[in-house]
């Protein structure tokens, strides 16, 4: 299953829209990521944890883009805890899917964001 391909046909129902730009941004990013997966793959393994940085990059880029079509607010000033804040309030999301929004924040993001010492391998 190629996911790219299914993101990329998604995006197209927002085209002419406010968040289409950022969209394709986001787009940008995941195809960088799977670049870098494959290059890790033969032998370039440090770009396992560039891809990781890539993917980080798209998630919070899809939520900032997915927090604008929700709440018409169109500040990019918005964390990704205060946007999870935002989609807790109100009742957006189950809170299976909110739970995992906060791992990934507090045990991924966090890590890899401020650590520059993390070094990905492909497992």
């Amino acid at each position: 299953m190629d996911l790219t391909s299914i993101v990329e046909e998604k995006i197209k129902a927002f085209h002419g829209t406010n968040v289409f730009d950022g969209l394709q941004i986001v787009l940008s990013h995941i195809k960088i990521a799977q670049s870098h997966m494959y290059r890790g793959r033969s032998g370039d393994d440090y770009l396992f944890t560039d891809a990781i940085y890539r993917t980080n990059q798209a998630l919070e880029g899809v939520l900032k883009e997915a927090y604008i079509v929700l709440s018409g607010d169109y500040s990019d000033k918005k964390t990704p805890y205060e946007i999870e804040q935002y989609l807790e309030k109100n009742n957006l999301l189950k809170e299976r899917v909110l739970s995992l929004f906060k791992n990934y924040r507090t045990e991924w993001r966090n890590a890899s964001t401020h650590n520059h010492k993390l070094y990905f391998i492909e497992q």
